[in-house]
């Protein structure tokens, strides 16, 4: 939430990057090197990781993020190596974008 003044209000992309990187820094740390943030079992705070993952790597518009955190890397992969989610990630049934609704957000990604 607190990315979003930048979205929705000011339109700076590097203050957006820094909020949401800066916000999904302890769930990094909490990672570790688990294969997910609970342990070998998939929850649905792994969905919110991997969706967070996602809008970080739109907003840069590149893959520095998971460069720079190898543990987030490796989670996404995971993620998308779960057969029902990779299948549907894959599909073209998957929303990939726009993150934002574009009438009002003044960052499209």
């Amino acid at each position: 939430m607190a990315a979003m003044p930048a979205v929705f209000g000011t339109g700076d992309r590097a203050d957006l990057i820094a909020k949401l990187t800066e916000a999904v820094a302890k769930t990094i740390t909490y990672l570790g090197s688990k294969n997910f943030l609970h342990g070998d079992e998939v929850r649905f705070n792994d969905f919110i990781l991997f969706e967070l993952t996602e809008t970080i790597n739109a907003a840069r518009e590149d893959d520095g993020f998971m460069t720079a955190n190898p543990t987030v890397a490796a989670h996404h992969a995971r993620m998308l190596a779960l057969p029902a989610f990779g299948a549907y990630w894959n599909s073209d049934k998957a929303l990939k974008a726009p993150f934002f609704p574009p009438s009002m957000a003044k960052i499209q990604m």
